[in-house]
């Protein structure tokens, strides 16, 4: 079973406003790595164990994807001599436009993306200009000679039309991105291609909901269509208000159904179609088809206001990629919490402790808690399989990010069904014997 952990990975850092980035590259065992942009001449070695994670800060001008319809050779190019989370977070220090993405391993990297999940530009609905904060989707090449269809969603700022296909040649380590502004949103852009890519969905700097202050970058490495899944479980952000959940599909007829607790409702999408809305209570969303989600927490401005919070946006995975063992890093200078999602009858161990102080999701079959950390390296464990979901709060800045998954390309349900077939031929074989 594959999941979050690998050697090798290719990864990018779309444009901030604020400079720089930082890896975070933890290990289990002690491992040697490189953290390498090829086409820039950058690279840096490093040793990371446990508890000692390895940290390498990303020049802006080596790394940072600020163009548009243009291909660099700005891929980021991880490598490990044993398997590794890898965890990007910008800006190089705590700032106000900050964000962080768990990266995924090439294995783990898809040919279809049908729909990227992004956010749009929204900063101009404060009266700022509407193409310099755009809704951006990036892609890297893991392999030469790949070729990549883009249908946008919205309008490039280099002038590219919604609905009219782009194709692209990208080479290894190379990269390529969209820009919309003017309200213009990412979301709902399909990407295919001929051989394996990365994708990252969101915004150089967007207001959450948009025109309610203050803005902030948002990114999420995307998981491609093949794992998506049908039951999503979504603890609230403790950021003192109700913030967005966005669900996005990739099959027409698509039945969504969202359940806060105290009743269902109901919304039927097409491909490319998403629904959204404000929860400061934990959902349960099950779905006909499989789907994307994701969660996004608002502003400072947004009522209540409270300057200790900004915007960022979290994929929420299926219940499909739990896996009971997460490895994740909490950078300093915020106040800093993990939520939790675990089946209702499974212990959770973080850092060596019990974790205490779960409520019962929507449903009954899964629970949920808050724990606040400290800076540093985590590890949570679980008896069954679980979700972690890292974020942290500062004056005017957040970031967040899931701490891990696991990923079978058979459907928990297959699985079960295969292995009964199989059990049934041997028992069939033993009698007939």
């Amino acid at each position: 079973m594959a999941s979050n952990q690998g050697t090798l990975f290719w990864i990018a850092f779309p444009g901030n406003l604020e400079p720089g980035a930082a890896l975070y590259i933890l290990a289990e065992f002690t491992t040697d790595f490189t953290v390498a942009v090829p086409g820039q001449n950058f690279s840096v070695t490093g040793t990371a164990g446990p508890g000692a994670p390895g940290i390498v800060q990303l020049p802006e001008a080596v790394a940072a994807v600020q163009t548009n319809e243009t291909v660099e050779a700005k891929g980021i190019r991880v490598t490990a001599s044993r398997p590794v989370t890898v965890i990007l977070r910008s800006p190089l220090s705590p700032g106000q436009s900050d964000e962080a993405y768990l990266a995924l391993p090439v294995a783990l990297l898809g040919t279809d993306y049908y729909v990227t999940l992004g956010y749009e530009e929204s900063v101009s609905a404060r009266g700022f200009p509407g193409n310099t904060e755009p809704s951006q989707l990036t892609i890297v090449a893991a392999e030469s000679g790949t070729n990549v269809t883009v249908i946008p969603s919205c309008l490039s700022l280099s002038g590219s039309d919604p609905g009219v296909p782009v194709n692209i040649t990208l080479n290894a380590g190379e990269v390529w991105q969209y820009r919309c502004g003017f309200r213009g949103d990412v979301t709902g852009t399909r990407v295919t291609s001929s051989r394996p890519i990365a994708v990252f969905g969101g915004s150089r700097c967007s207001d959450v909901p948009p025109g309610v202050g203050f803005c902030d970058y948002l990114v999420e490495q995307l998981i491609p269509v093949r794992m998506w899944g049908t039951v999503h479980l979504v603890p609230p952000i403790q950021n003192g208000a109700a913030n967005l959940v966005r669900v996005l599909a990739a099959e027409d007829n698509t039945w969504v159904y969202f359940d806060n607790g105290t009743g269902t409702t109901a919304v039927e999408l097409n491909a490319g179609e998403f629904s959204e809305g404000f929860y400061d209570v934990p959902l349960m969303i099950t779905s006909s088809r499989p789907v994307l989600v994701g969660q996004y927490g608002v502003g400072a401005a947004q009522n209540p206001f409270n300057p200790e919070r900004d915007p960022f946006f979290v994929q929420v995975f299926s219940t499909r990629l739990f896996t009971p063992e997460h490895r994740f890093y909490s950078p300093p200078g915020y106040e800093n919490f993990v939520n939790i999602v675990a089946p209702i009858d499974a212990e959770v161990v973080l850092d060596g402790s019990p974790v205490t102080g779960f409520t019962p999701m929507p449903g009954g079959s899964y629970k949920w808690a808050t724990s606040q950390v400290s800076t540093g390296e985590h590890v949570m464990t679980g008896t069954e399989p679980i979700m972690g979901y890292a974020y942290g709060l500062r004056t005017d800045a957040a970031y967040g990010y899931p701490t891990g998954l696991a990923f079978s390309p058979l459907d928990p349900a297959d699985i079960w069904l295969i292995s009964a077939v199989l059990l049934s031929i041997v028992i069939l074989a033993v009698v007939s014997a």
